[in-house]
């Protein structure tokens, strides 16, 4: 009788334990790690060794991953620079149409998708206290080098507008400068709520996304 309540004992724990099974990301070239996932089992599930796997994304303890955490599979379309940097951030899915712009405000930070595949991640910075951000989905309406911001007095560069807020624009830039001095504000600051409701990147992520950006190119801000 004891052995008998030690096996469905230790039934009841397998069950409740058991790991997901590996299974391929629906972006080409990377994988989302699931509870009870191991390298090793996704190395195999993807034909990759468990030492490539390591090397493609600079995992310096093998044990250690986290569920939620985006991995490059090395030999992919996606395994490049700019893809492994943004391996390490908590993934979000890819916007509809394959290439667009996720925001997420509760982490300060941008992701870019191109071709359903997320390529770049980046630090950003949404509204500061006494003002606030729209999340919802939305498209890039326009694409101006730089656009004036007269209430501020500062211009704003690779401007993408997403949405109206009155009889003003709000949108995507590089960071802003004095309109009659030159001088570049808020540079030591991105990654932190620093502006006015827009959503603020370093210049060389700005000009990356200004590059790649098309009239209606989906955008969501989220929380």
């Amino acid at each position: 009788m004891h052995l008998l309540r030690a096996l469905v004992g230790l039934f009841f724990v397998c069950v409740i334990f058991t790991p997901w099974p590996a299974a391929a990301s629906s972006e080409q070239g990377t994988y989302v790690v699931k509870p009870g996932d191991t390298l090793a089992k996704i190395a195999a599930a993807h034909g990759v060794t468990t030492q490539s796997l390591i090397r493609a994304n600079g995992i310096k303890n093998p044990d250690l991953i986290r569920s939620g955490q985006v991995l490059v599979i090395p030999g992919s379309q996606t395994a490049s620079p700019a893809a492994q940097s943004a391996a390490s951030a908590a993934p979000v899915p890819a916007p509809a149409g394959g290439t667009g712009f996720v925001v997420s405000v509760s982490r300060q930070r941008c992701y870019l998708f191109q071709a359903g595949v997320l390529t770049d991640v980046w630090p950003c910075s949404t509204a500061r206290p006494g003002y606030w951000t729209r999340l919802g989905n939305f498209t890039v309406q326009s694409k101006l080098p730089r656009a004036y911001g007269s209430r501020w007095g500062f211009w704003m560069p690779y401007w993408l507008g997403i949405y109206y807020v009155g009889g003003s624009e709000n949108g995507i830039h590089g960071l802003p400068y004095d309109a009659k001095t030159g001088y570049k504000d808020w540079g030591n600051k991105i990654g932190t709520p620093i502006s006015f409701g827009c959503i603020v990147l370093q210049d060389v992520a700005a000009q990356k996304l200004y590059n790649v950006a098309y009239i209606g190119m989906p955008v969501n801000i989220r929380y």
